[in-house]
């Protein structure tokens, strides 16, 4: 722990009523705390990266304090300065089942803060691949000179939710006469916005319009249709696929969705004459009857 109380002392000269006092300048206890701290990506995936922004802020309110002890005549006044000396700001990580969410650095000899004044360091922190999800707790902890040491707990959420595709409007069977409109919905299962939300169809036998859509920015849990126009280029069982790829901050993650389908021959709508007149008299009439066939 470090001594409350640092020692060098400035001699000043103050004549005050005829009387030499000396004034000692003595580096107070400052009250430096964590005054506001943002986490980006808010809610985090196992094997993200995030940045993390602390303000660190000396909370006296004036730069000295001011103490006078002794008689009249004979008195000796100290100034105790309330700033202090940063020397170190660290991240203790924090530990379940052997993963970490830690941060890649930390800072030295970060200088003088002044009563009142803050400082905004950033940290880029790292959760481990197959991290249990959950709350974890990392801690900040600044070392102060001249001054009582300081840890904070931060809160940051993992969580495994994701965004999906689903099946909403495409047939089982689909011609292969001409193309026929499929829908996907993109799903955001998670707390948090995503961005840079794309999804490609994919498949050697059939031909897609349009061959990616982007949707950018998805709200936390809602979701949105796209409308691809597929034309097969051959008969029989194939599988369409899809993928979605989208941004929890700055960490690019996908998820895909494979659709059986069954490409069958296109046969022409036909007319069948079934009645027909051998002969019409000139000026005369007769009945034609036809019927038509959907093949």
């Amino acid at each position: 722990m470090k001594k409350i109380w640092t020692a060098t002392i400035i001699s000043l000269l103050f004549v005050w009523m005829g009387t030499i006092t000396t004034l000692p300048l003595v580096q107070a206890n400052p009250a430096m705390m964590i005054q506001q701290y943002q986490i980006s990506p808010e809610i985090l995936m196992p094997g993200d990266t995030a940045i993390l922004t602390l303000v660190v802020r000396n909370g006296e309110a004036v730069a000295t304090q001011t103490t006078t002890s002794g008689t009249v005549g004979d008195t000796t006044t100290t100034v105790h300065t309330l700033g202090a000396t940063l020397e170190d700001i660290s991240i203790l990580p924090a530990i379940s089942g052997g993963k970490q969410i830690r941060a890649s650095t930390h800072y030295e000899d970060l200088g003088y803060l002044a009563a009142g004044a803050s400082i905004e360091v950033n940290f880029k922190i790292i959760v481990d691949a197959n991290i249990s999800e959950g709350i974890y707790f990392p801690t900040v902890k600044i070392d102060v000179g001249g001054g009582t040491d300081v840890q904070y707990p931060l809160l940051m959420k993992v969580s495994n939710s994701t965004v999906d595709l689903l099946q909403k409007s495409v047939p089982s069977k689909i011609s292969n006469g001409g193309a026929t409109d499929i829908i996907i919905t993109a799903v955001n299962k998670r707390e948090n916005a995503v961005n840079e939300v794309i999804v490609t169809p994919h498949g050697d036998t059939v031909d897609f319009v349009p061959s990616s859509y982007f949707l950018g920015s998805l709200a936390a849990k809602t979701s949105q249709d796209v409308v691809f126009s597929i034309k097969p280029l051959e008969l029989g069982a194939q599988n369409l696929a899809f993928d979605v790829t989208y941004k929890n901050g700055d960490n690019l993650h996908t998820s895909s969705l494979h659709v059986p389908i069954t490409v069958i021959q296109a046969l022409d709508v036909a007319p069948i004459i079934t009645n027909f007149p051998i002969s019409i008299t000139k000026g005369g009439s007769s009945r034609i009857s036809i019927e038509v066939y959907n093949a």
